[in-house]
């Protein structure tokens, strides 16, 4: 099985291209979402079960990713890095591999990439090249 995901911008899409800081503000909203749900919830460590990760830029060789790194024992680590295929851009969201991979990795990999499509109405293919399609297509 693949241990990519992708979420291209298509036609329809909100916008044509996308950095990474735009990525991890996206992100950062998805944060605070999903902490306002744990203030009505009354339940302080809402938020650390729905974004179990430290959000880093890191950057090797003249390439930046982001490097989620876990902050629970269920989780490992996500690497999500940019690009551009063609005339299209696209953001890819890698787990580790099969010895390192937790089942929590796979799962929150496949949750921040439909919130990344839904909110850039955006073409997601998943790890086993389902795709889904959260832009208008007529």
């Amino acid at each position: 099985m693949n241990r990519s995901i992708f979420v291209k911008l298509v036609k329809g899409s909100k916008q044509s291209e996308i950095s990474l800081q735009q990525v991890k503000d996206l992100l950062h909203k998805y944060i605070e979402i999903f902490n306002k749900d744990g203030e009505q919830f009354d339940w302080d460590g809402y938020h650390n079960a729905v974004f179990p990760y430290n959000l880093e830029i890191k950057k090797e060789d003249d390439t930046e990713y982001l490097y989620l790194n876990a902050k629970d024992p269920l989780y490992n680590y996500i690497l999500i890095g940019v690009g551009t295929e063609g005339d299209s851009s696209f953001i890819q969201i890698v787990i580790p591999d099969e010895d390192h991979c937790t089942i929590g990795d796979r799962q929150k990999a496949v949750e921040f990439a439909r919130y990344l499509g839904k909110q850039l109405k955006a073409e997601v293919k998943l790890f086993n090249d389902r795709v889904m399609y959260f832009n208008p297509r007529k």
